[in-house]
């Protein structure tokens, strides 16, 4: 069958499929291990009361392996602030799903240390002695961060919801993991504001100013400071440099 293309992202592609699914279609040389991972996160999702695509079966098409979900309808919540410039109505919704979630316990998932942990080892072997001090720093800070039990989302952004009717629907469960609330709020805050963008991007300004109001609101919504998770933002900021 001919496949139309609905959606691209850095490392898969997103295809319509028969009987409302669609195929994530991972890049060529993406490593079936993280397909995997996220297969299984997705089915142990499945049985959870928030809401998500279902998750049907690996697939490969082309040399290239995927995931059938279950399709979602709408917008993307990003394309939705955007449009509407409601800032404080998205973070509320943000914030919302997100509690849902999190109020949920993850048996069976990755800890969120393990997955810091190894992306700041990935980190240091990359970098020269300032990068390796830097990274040695953050490992021995996150063996002072708590442990949790709580679902964590891992990779909660605007983008990877969407909005129909005003219910919201998270997608994307590469990244999903156990630990405190904290932690996923954290990881949350550094993808809404602190993710780089181009210098020379049109707009930028108008963006960044609108990315801290989101993260004000949000952070408002979740009740919790930046100053309880500045622990976490530092551990997980250095630590995307090794993902």
């Amino acid at each position: 069958m001919e496949l139309k293309l609905i959606g691209q992202g850095n490392t898969a592609d997103v295809y319509d499929w028969e009987d409302s699914k669609v195929l994530k279609l991972f890049h060529k040389g993406y490593p079936i291990d993280s397909v995997k991972r996220e297969y299984e996160n997705a089915k142990r999702l499945n049985q959870m009361s928030f809401r998500k695509p279902k998750v049907f079966e690996i697939m490969s098409v082309s040399e290239q392996n995927g995931i059938l979900y279950e399709k979602v309808n709408g917008i993307s919540l990003l394309d939705y602030l955007m449009r509407t410039g409601d800032i404080e109505g998205c973070a509320k919704k943000i914030a919302k799903l997100q509690d849902e979630i999190n109020e949920n316990k993850a048996y069976g998932f990755m800890d969120y240390k393990e997955f810091l942990h190894n992306n700041l080892q990935r980190f240091i072997l990359s970098g020269n002695t300032e990068a390796k001090n830097k990274g040695e720093e953050m490992l021995h800070l996150l063996t002072t961060l708590k442990d949790g039990e709580n679902l964590c989302h891992g990779d909660y952004h605007p983008g990877n919801m969407f909005i129909e009717e005003d219910e919201v629907t998270v997608i994307d469960f590469m990244n999903c993991c156990k630990g405190p609330r904290e932690y996923d709020i954290a990881r949350s805050l550094y993808l809404i504001q602190y993710t780089p963008m181009p210098e020379n991007m049109p707009g930028v300004e108008k963006l960044i100013k609108m990315r801290e109001q989101l993260a004000d609101y949000y952070l408002s919504s979740m009740k919790v400071s930046r100053e309880e998770l500045k622990d976490y933002l530092a551990v997980i900021t250095v630590s995307r440099s090794g993902e």
